[in-house]
């Protein structure tokens, strides 16, 4: 009697975690915004007349293996397919206006993707994190991408743009706007050790160059008037003394990153033409020297240094990109090289109050003849029959003094 109830109960307790069990497994099929789904053998189909609406629930699951999305459907939502991991399938109908983003994050998988006709846009983060994706075709319609649709795409050797697309264009795989004068995107994986960026190139791009493997050298001519967040991130420019001085990653004439986040006092070397996006945001930095010669600070570039307090700036400034000292709310002195009518040739963007609303010092050397003096550098060692020279010269103006050694 005793074994016949404990059978029971063991076949009662296995009944109810099977039904638990199914009804914890995934639907098969459903609705999300105007349309409808179904997964079959790892299959997704979506179907419909219109939007998936904004839903990031996924309620397929993460274990699809191909997508079909049929005629009729307009966009795919923010993270759709975000994480499915075993997903190496994906067809895309002509009906499809939008991808969002993230759409088709972490797909980890999915080795290629033709994007048709008749996409508008692709939004922030569309690829994110396809590490197997190895090229990708733009079609003619395309005429908006988000911030890096691309990133950590390790394994990308070339972007492909439609000839007759009238917002972007590939030059040898590597994707830019119409005019080429914004490098957008170069593939992680592109072949070559070395890169020479068209001259009609002005603007270099957020995430630009982000893990770019193989590049050993980029080389940039004089005419850059930005350089985006991150250009440079991960790469063997930022990776390698032969491109550090100072703490600071130059490129060329570009001041691209910072390694030390916590020195105290920063000086950017002579011929430096602009300092890139944000590279010492939210930095210990209290004292920053920068030379004559330099046109262009970037936006965000001191953004929350909430220990700066004295910024020393050339007479060659042009332009202070927007929010470049957002937060810096301990900046007291500003000493600027020029005179104080100069200043109106210096065009300040927006959620620049630190810097427009503190004092400024014109003419700084010249007025007190208070020169900012690097240290004593030996020019020429005395010998038995010559004096010796010692170098020493201002950060602010350049000018250079000797000292005699006997």
């Amino acid at each position: 009697m005793k074994k016949a109830l404990t059978l029971s109960f063991v076949l009662l307790l296995l009944v109810l975690l099977l039904s638990l069990h199914m009804g914890a497994a995934a639907p098969a099929s459903g609705r999300i915004g105007s349309c409808t789904w179904r997964v079959e053998d790892g299959v997704l189909t979506i179907s419909g007349n219109g939007s998936m609406g904004s839903s990031t629930t996924r309620p397929w699951g993460k274990n699809i293996t191909a997508i079909i999305i049929e005629e009729g459907v307009t966009d795919i939502c923010s993270s759709a397919f975000e994480g499915c991991t075993k997903l190496t399938s994906v067809s895309l109908p002509s009906s499809i206006r939008k991808i969002g983003r993230e759409a088709f994050s972490g797909c980890s998988s999915l080795s290629s993707i033709t994007i048709p006709e008749g996409v508008v846009s692709l939004e922030c983060g569309v690829f994110n994190g396809c590490t197997s994706l190895l090229e990708v075709q733009l079609p003619k319609s395309l005429s908006s991408i988000g911030g890096d649709p691309f990133s950590n795409c390790y394994n990308l050797v070339s972007i492909l743009v439609d000839e007759k697309n009238r917002a972007f264009c590939s030059v040898d795989g590597v994707l830019y706007n119409k005019n080429i004068t914004k490098l957008i995107r170069y593939p992680q994986d592109k072949p070559g050790y070395s890169y020479t960026l068209p001259k009609t190139v002005t603007v270099i791009g957020d995430d630009a160059f982000h893990y770019s493997q193989n590049l050993r050298e980029v080389i940039l001519h004089d005419h850059i008037t930005e350089i985006g967040l991150n250009a440079f991130y991960s790469t063997f420019m930022t990776s390698n003394t032969d491109f550090l001085e100072k703490n600071v990653v130059y490129v060329g004439n570009y001041a691209v990153d910072l390694i030390d986040r916590k020195a105290a006092e920063l000086t950017v070397r002579e011929g430096t033409l602009l300092i890139a996006d944000g590279i010492f945001a939210g930095t210990d930095i209290k004292t920053v020297y920068l030379p004559e010669g330099l046109t262009t600070i970037g936006a965000r570039v001191f953004s929350w240094c909430d220990k700066l307090t004295t910024v020393f700036l050339p007479s060659s400034l042009k332009r202070v990109g927007e929010s470049a000292f957002y937060d810096c709310t301990a900046l007291d002195t500003v000493c600027y090289r020029g005179l104080e009518e100069d200043v109106e040739g210096i065009f300040i963007a927006k959620d620049n109050a630190a810097l427009t609303e503190v004092e400024w010092l014109y003419d700084t050397c010249v007025r007190s003849m208070d020169h900012d003096l690097k240290p004593l550098s030996d020019k020429r060692p005395p010998t038995c029959d010559l004096e010796g020279l010692r170098e020493q010269s201002c950060r602010v103006c350049g000018a250079v003094y000797y000292a005699v050694i006997p």
